[in-house]
């Protein structure tokens, strides 16, 4: 990342929270991305006028999240906060807040982007409450009620943000790139990578308080910034990247309830069952874990290797259950070789339906 030597704007730089950058790299595939508004903080000199006599700034911190996946892309404008900052004087905006949730990481990228603008509207005022409404912080999930939530909260706010003359102060960008490539250098290379990225903005060339900055000196204490154990004093904000491995089964989803369906089936199976029973009651719960399984196959807010894991976990209790009501144990096929030995700790089996 291209450090401060003179001149003003905003520079990148990461905190990360392993050893170092290369460990915290988050892979492209490999899991779940959850990003959240970890701290921000403004200060401002003030125009020429403000300096003078003093004043305050009409101050909206907005945020954009955005997953690109080839050809398409999803973006997500929230509305963090709006407050009235009296110049030369600190200020920390309210934070922790998620800006994107569970988001699957076999996607191109996960991007950021934030802006602080001084609004010079006079009618600001008057949408002070819109703005800081928890109607206009949308959060970038991939399930599909979520998603058309959030694209509706992003269209007023850009559409308040276009009407209100912002002049933009700290404003800044980072690619969140996935790979399925090990980078030497992640945040050189922009890839998306566990750990908080700050976004540091000098507001004048005059200020040569970040000249020569060391990015190792940098921490974090709370939802403050720290540089070699001091308060940053300038505009900045921070966003908290974590990573996991599985989300586990979404019970509100609709395949959750489908697979719960297909059990059920199996409830009027007793070991007296006849053998056209059994075969009958087996065919009608087998194809409702299928329906239950295309529909998760199909679920965008889950990877690939977890969707199919789910689904064969939930077979192998199925068929599993079959057998119980029957005192008999069922034989299944095996599952393809290696198939979700990265997800699921034991080999998990994958059968057809159950044969008489």
């Amino acid at each position: 990342m291209a450090n401060f030597s003179g001149g003003f704007g905003t520079r990148i730089y990461f905190i990360p929270d392993t050893a170092d950058a290369q460990s915290s790299q988050i892979l492209k595939g490999s899991g779940y991305v959850t990003i959240n508004l970890k701290g921000a903080h403004y200060r401002s000199e003030g125009n020429l006028w403000q300096k003078l006599f003093g004043g305050s700034d009409n101050v909206v911190l907005s945020t954009q999240v955005t997953r690109t996946s080839g050809t398409s892309s999803l973006s997500i404008v929230s509305i963090e906060d709006t407050r009235q900052i009296r110049t030369n004087q600190p200020y920390y905006f309210d934070s922790g807040r998620q800006i994107a949730l569970n988001i699957p990481a076999d996607a191109d990228s996960i991007g950021i982007a934030v802006t602080i603008s001084a609004v010079m509207n006079d009618n600001l005022s008057a949408a002070l409450g819109i703005l800081n409404s928890g109607e206009l912080k949308g959060t970038l999930e991939l399930a599909p009620p979520a998603v058309s939530s959030a694209l509706a909260i992003a269209t007023v706010v850009k559409k308040l943000l276009s009407n209100t003359n912002p002049q933009n102060s700290l404003q800044g960008e980072y690619a969140g790139r996935l790979s399925t490539a090990a980078s030497g250098d992640p945040i050189r290379d922009f890839c998306l990578a566990q750990g908080t990225i700050v976004m540091l903005y000098r507001e004048s060339a005059d200020d040569t308080s970040l000249d020569n900055l060391d990015p190792a000196k940098l921490s974090t204490d709370g939802d403050g910034l720290k540089y070699a154990g001091a308060a940053v004093e300038n505009t900045y904000t921070m966003f908290q990247v974590s990573f996991e491995e599985l989300r586990g089964e979404d019970a509100s989803a609709e395949w959750y309830g489908i697979f719960s369906t297909a059990d059920q089936a199996l409830n009027e199976l007793t070991p007296a069952s006849s053998d056209a029973d059994q075969q009958r009651i087996w065919a009608s719960a087998y194809a409702t874990y299928q329906q239950a399984a295309k529909l998760l196959a199909s679920d965008p807010s889950y990877t690939v290797d977890e969707a199919q894991g789910i689904a064969a976990a939930r077979l192998k209790s199925l068929e599993g259950r079959f057998g119980s009501l029957l005192g008999q144990t069922v034989k299944a096929e095996s599952a393809p070789d290696g198939y979700l030995s990265r997800l699921v700790r034991a080999k998990v089996a994958l059968a057809g339906p159950l044969r008489a």
